[in-house]
């Protein structure tokens, strides 16, 4: 028995030391995607907005957004996630918490509050904020990529049927030159 042991602790030993050997994995970095449209939504109408604009969410008014160039190459998983430069302003009132949910197709500008497309899971619920000394990146959560194009973003209600407001300015690089940084909802893919 004593044989076995020094043995099984010799392969060991030698095993551990050639993983030790080997390259570690060189980190690549993330590369992203913007939303390259959005829709905000009431019982009242529909309004197309062009990709940079106003994210504004209350009890009656939703945000649609549609990812569309997420590369067909993109390996692993892609996350969704709000990115803000230092001190960007996030603005509502009450807890500023959205819920995420994925949906089975992009809205169009025909669709209204009764044929929009429907939510099909809860992806994650965040709480939307800034901090005024550093860039704060907040992660929905991640999934396949070629399952990360469609979603709805609603108020979290505080269980007594009342919700909040959560506005900022969704800023997507290259889409205007006096965007010094991007900010808001974006996805992470090939990290």
């Amino acid at each position: 028995m004593h044989h076995f042991t020094t043995i099984s602790l010799t392969i060991a030993a030698s095993l551990l030391g050639l993983t030790s050997a080997l390259p570690a994995q060189e980190r690549r970095s993330c590369q992203y995607t913007y939303p390259t449209s959005m829709y905000q939504l009431t019982p009242y109408g529909n309004t197309a907005q062009p990709a940079s604009a106003d994210f504004c969410i209350y009890t009656a008014r939703v945000q649609y957004a549609h990812f569309a160039n997420i590369p067909a190459t993109a390996q692993g998983a892609c996350q969704l996630e709000f990115a803000f430069p230092a001190g960007y302003k996030v603005a509502g009132d009450r807890s500023r918490q959205v819920n995420v949910w994925k949906t089975a197709k992009p809205i169009t500008a025909t669709d209204t509050w009764g044929t929009a497309p429907k939510p099909t899971t809860l992806f994650g619920t965040v709480t939307l904020d800034s901090d005024p000394k550093s860039a704060k990146t907040i992660v929905v959560n991640s999934g396949a990529c070629a399952e990360m194009r469609d979603f709805e973003f609603t108020v979290a209600e505080n269980g007594n049927g009342v919700g909040g407001t959560v506005v900022y300015q969704q800023r997507n690089p290259g889409e205007n030159a006096t965007i010094a940084a991007a900010a808001g909802m974006r996805i992470s893919y090939g990290c």
